[in-house]
C-alpha cells in the first residue's frame, strides 16, 4: 500500500511531456491555414484558439493550447461540422486548455454554437 501510494504521488510531481505547444496571440477567430504541419498559423498570421485545436487534432499525442489574457471569440457560424472550421471547437484528441485566470481568460461563442464538442 505505501509503495502504491509513493508512486501515485512521484507521479503528480512529474512534469506532463507536451507532444506540442501553441500559445494562442490572437483574440479574434480564424482556422489554422494548414493543419498537421506542427505550426499554430492562421491565414491572416498569428495563432488563434480554433487554429490552436484543429493542430492539435492533426497531431498524434497530447497537446497543449495556452491562452493569454482577454475574450477570445468564436465568430466563425456553422453547424454539423466536424473538423472544428465553424461553429464549436471540436476536440478530437487528448488537449489541455490553460488560461492566466478564470477572471482574465475568456471564451465566448456569442451563442453561435457550443463551446466546444
Amino acid at each position: 500500500m505505501m509503495r502504491s501510494a509513493a508512486l501515485l504521488f512521484c507521479s503528480l510531481l512529474t512534469p506532463t511531456a507536451w507532444a506540442a505547444s501553441f500559445i494562442v496571440d490572437r483574440l479574434d477567430d480564424a482556422v489554422d491555414q494548414s493543419p498537421g504541419d506542427g505550426q499554430c498559423l492562421a491565414a491572416t498570421g498569428g495563432c488563434t484558439l480554433r487554429a490552436a485545436v484543429q493542430e492539435g487534432n492533426a497531431l498524434a499525442g497530447a497537446d497543449e493550447v495556452i491562452l493569454g489574457a482577454g475574450t477570445h471569440t468564436l465568430s466563425l457560424a456553422g453547424a454539423d461540422e466536424d473538423l472544428g472550421a465553424s461553429g464549436d471547437l471540436d476536440i478530437s484528441d487528448a488537449l489541455s486548455i490553460s488560461g492566466v485566470g478564470t477572471a482574465a481568460t475568456l471564451i465566448d461563442a456569442s451563442a453561435l454554437d457550443r463551446v466546444l464538442d
